[in-house]
Order: C-alpha cells, then structure tokens, then sequence
C-alpha cells in the first residue's frame, strides 16, 4: 500500500511539473504585503499551489532522509559560498559556510564547521517558516499565504524558474499608521531542489537563498548564500 501511494504521488509531482507554465520570480519591491492580512490572506491556488506542492514533498523527503540517517560523524558536509552587498553597492566575498544536517528529535538541527553561518535555520515540512502551510498543502487542504504571530507576520509566495521552484518570505510589522497593514523589514528567497529524477539525495536542499533589506538610500542590502556541491 506505502509504495502504490508513493507511486501516486510521485506520478503527480512529474504531471504538475512537466504540465505547468513557469512563474517567475515575483519580484516585489514594494513595502506593503500585497494580500490582506486579515483571514490569513489570500488562498494559494492554480500554478502557485503545484510549486508549493513540490516544495513541501521535497522538504518532507529531506526529513525523512535525515531521520533515518546514521550517526553526527557520518552526515555529509555541504558547503556554501557567502557575498554581501552593503546599502553603498560594496559587494564583498565572505568566508564559505561549511555544515551538516543532522537529526534532532524528529526535527534538523544544523552543525557548523565554519565561522560562517547560514542567516536561516532549518527548513522542512514540519519546521521552520513553511510548516504551517505544508500541513495543510501535502493534505490536499486549502492553504493561505499570510501568517501572524503577535505583532508580526510573514507572507509567502510561490514561483517557478528554469533553475528551479522557489519561496519568497516577506516579512513585516504592523504598520503604526495602519493596524490592519504590515510593512515590510526584509525578504526571504529560498530556491529548492524539487526536481525527484535529478536531485538524488539532495532533494529538498536549499541550494540557493537571499536576504534582503531595504536601506535608508532606498537601495538595498543582500546577503546571498550558494551552494557549491552542485
């Protein structure tokens, strides 16, 4: 029964991924959520749901590898090229990131062998920024692309480009002049490795992702973070 539904759902991955047209990466530079933030914003449906689906199947299969994965010592290093761009447009080469995945519980937990860090933790289908809506998409339920958290919220979209799927994480806070605004303070972008035929025991790695805050010049400060085993 495990593998005639695993077969399922690995036919639909390959129809949702060979049949759609390609959503670019929606670039927003505005500093205003674009869906309401009331009801948990808007519903993620059409095209942007069949990339949220690979997504969320790609990050849950990362924690199944890792949960059945065997000791600390025999977990791969994966490693990471660092740059940031500073509010004046000075772009500078940082130290390579160099981690590993290990199991924690039932969750990841990263083990770092650089001075260098990652500016995000770790990302699955049960922990970290998308567990809520993974919940919700891998069950074939509805999900919403707001969420709040005390005077804080962060809104996620979904886009597809030749080089893969990808997430964007805006996040922000209540607008003083506005309660029921939330601007902006920085985005997220996480680009997954989602394609099952070619990924190979790095299904669901974040391969590349950005940080990026608006300056007080208007420009904007990055941070980026790319891998180098691929």
């Amino acid at each position: 029964m495990f593998l005639k539904n695993y077969f399922n759902i690995f036919t639909i991955l390959l129809l949702v991924s060979c049949g759609q047209g390609g959503i670019e990466n929606p670039e927003d530079r505005t500093q205003l959520f674009v869906a309401p933030i009331v009801e948990g914003g808007n519903p993620i449906v059409g095209l942007e749901k069949g990339v949220a689906y690979r997504i969320c199947f790609a990050l849950r299969a990362k924690r199944f590898q890792y949960q059945n994965s065997e000791q600390a010592d025999d977990s791969k290093v994966f490693s990471f090229k660092s740059k940031s761009v500073n509010c004046d447009g000075f772009s500078e080469d940082k130290e390579d990131i160099e981690v590993k995945f290990n199991k924690e519980n039932e969750d990841l937990s990263y083990s770092y062998l650089s001075r260098n860090k990652l500016f995000y933790g770790p990302l699955t289908d049960t922990q970290g920024y998308l567990s809520p809506l993974c919940d919700k998409i891998l069950k074939g339920e509805t999900a919403t692309n707001v969420y709040v958290e005390n005077k804080k919220a962060y809104e996620i979209s979904f886009f597809s480009q030749l080089n893969g799927d990808g997430v964007r994480l805006k996040f922000g806070e209540i607008d003083k002049n506005n309660e029921f605004q939330f601007l902006t303070k920085n985005v997220h972008y996480y680009y997954v490795l989602t394609e099952t035929t070619v990924s190979g025991d790095m299904l669901g790695l974040i391969h590349k992702a950005e940080n990026i805050k608006t300056c007080d010049n208007g420009a904007q400060e990055v941070d980026i973070i790319q891998s180098k085993d691929l």
